[in-house]
């Protein structure tokens, strides 16, 4: 008896010492420092963790153009993005934002459209593409035919970009010339006839350096730093200008001696203006597209006009042409079903004729069967086949003559039978068909007037709040204006937080 006494005795001792260590365990807190690599917060996140417990990384945090990646445990932002301390952490710890750019969010300066696929440019640079990536043409490596606005080759400056018949061309920063997509007569202009989904280098022994280029149905053209032209790709027509029908693989020179400043490949056909402002034309000429008086297709470079010029534009379909002349006026020439030339009929015209002749123009695009141009005080005018609303005048009736479609445009690029523009905002617009997702909406809604694609970079009011010693709400205590994306104005007051 006396031992079971002693025995538990020795049991509530035992129990008693566990019961004073348990309530003497105290919860152990560390600290937690955010990198936020340029973001804020819209409210002071707990700058504390307790050791033991889960916590999860905060993630209301902005920065104005950019898209938030994830926290990092590393300043080099390797590894895995994480959201929660787990419980078995401890000590202090520091987290690394991680951003990338935001492609809604941007300002643009120059657009191009392929077929079903569409790329802009915005002002620091960076390559968007999105729509038909059925054999590469958008560049970013995806599986999927149909693709979102995608930054394409993340971290080059690009300076041009030209969308052709399911492949594309983009010119960096540093003159080097870039390709992507379908390559079945060798249009990329890397030696071979392989598709490529990512973009490659073009390059030859002379390391050429371009500042101008053109992505036709399936062949390419490009003028060099010196205005040396180069062509590559399908020459069935002679569109190459090396005075044969033979493909070519590889960038060969065309007409050495002179030198260019603009150059358009269409369909089967091109175009170019030398530094003198002499117009060149050369390639299929059945419905009178080079603007050389009559229909023969001519296998070499061949002067068109006695006009001179410094813009034109080719089409990829049924073969016209619009110029921009030295004194600023507008031509146009070739097949005119739809109106695509904007003369009032369907009369097709052999050699360049003006049109709008009270206007100066700043700006020109052509279509597969439409025509585009903007004024020099930002006006743009549209013509031509409207079978999916690619005019952008609300309608899908065919015009003959130039119709205004919206103001203060600064960029225009007609394509197979969509359209996109630029604002002088740096706002990408977009219209027309849209079944393969080339408006960059995120559906494939047909769209019959412009509708924004981007937005403005506007600023908004970052309230920040903390709790009143009483329970009746909140005193601001600090304001701060931040640039994000929205609309300018807007006024937002961050989620109040305890702290």
């Amino acid at each position: 008896m006396q031992q079971k006494k002693i025995l538990l005795k020795l049991i509530l001792i035992t129990i008693g010492i566990i019961c004073i260590v348990h309530t003497t365990v105290l919860a152990v807190t560390a600290n937690i420092n955010y990198e936020k690599n340029g973001g804020f917060f819209t409210y002071q996140p707990d700058m504390q963790y307790t050791q033991g417990n889960i916590f999860n990384l905060p993630s209301n945090i902005f920065k104005a153009g950019y898209q938030f990646e994830g926290w990092y445990e590393n300043a080099d932002l390797s590894g895995d993005a994480i959201t929660q301390i787990p419980v078995t952490a401890t000590g202090d710890k520091t987290f690394w934002a991680k951003w990338n750019q935001n492609p809604k969010s941007a300002a643009y300066k120059d657009v191009t459209g392929g077929t079903y696929h569409t790329f802009a440019i915005s002002t620091d640079g960076m390559l968007v593409g999105w729509g038909l990536n059925n054999n590469g043409q958008i560049g970013c490596s995806s599986s999927l035919d149909d693709v979102g606005l995608t930054v394409v080759k993340e971290g080059t400056k690009f300076t041009e970009i030209s969308a052709g018949g399911f492949f594309s061309l983009v010119l960096a920063e540093d003159g080097s010339l870039w390709a992507m997509g379908a390559n079945g007569v060798g249009q990329l202009g890397n030696g071979d006839t392989n598709n490529t989904s990512a973009p490659i280098m073009i390059t030859n022994s002379a390391n050429t350096k371009f500042k101008k280029i053109s992505a036709g149905m399936a062949h390419s053209l490009a003028i060099d730093e010196n205005g040396a032209l180069w062509a590559w790709g399908l020459n069935n027509n002679g569109q190459l200008g090396d005075g044969t029908t033979n493909n070519s693989l590889t960038p060969i020179k065309i007409m050495n001696g002179t030198s260019f400043k603009e150059v358009s490949a269409g369909g089967n056909y091109s175009l170019a203006i030398s530094e003198d402002g002499t117009l060149y034309a050369w390639g299929a000429n059945e419905k009178g597209q080079l603007g050389t008086g009559n229909t023969t297709s001519l296998q070499t470079p061949t002067i068109a006009s006695n006009i001179k010029f410094r813009k034109v534009e080719t089409s990829l379909g049924e073969g016209h042409a619009l110029a921009i002349s030295q004194d600023d006026k507008l031509y146009v020439w070739g097949v005119n079903t739809y109106g695509q030339l904007g003369t009032g009929n369907t009369t097709s015209l052999q050699t360049p004729t003006i049109i709008m002749s009270e206007n100066t123009f700043k700006e020109i695009s052509v279509g597969y069967d439409t025509s585009f141009a903007i004024t020099e005080d930002g006006k743009l005018y549209a013509w031509g086949a409207n079978g999916n609303g690619e005019l952008g005048d609300g309608t899908i009736t065919l015009k003959s003559t130039p119709t205004l479609i919206k103001e203060k445009m600064i960029k225009i690029a007609a394509t197979w039978n969509h359209v996109v523009g630029i604002d002088e905002s740096g706002t990408v617009y977009a219209w027309g068909a849209n079944e393969n997702k080339e408006l960059g909406d995120g559906t494939t809604i047909t769209r019959t007037t412009p509708i924004p694609i981007t937005y403005k970079q506007g600023k908004f009011r970052v309230e920040h709040y903390k709790q009143k010693d009483s329970l009746d709400g909140y005193n601001l205590v600090e304001e701060d204006v931040e640039e994000y994306v929205g609309v300018i104005g807007t006024q937002i007051s961050a989620i109040p937080k305890r702290i």
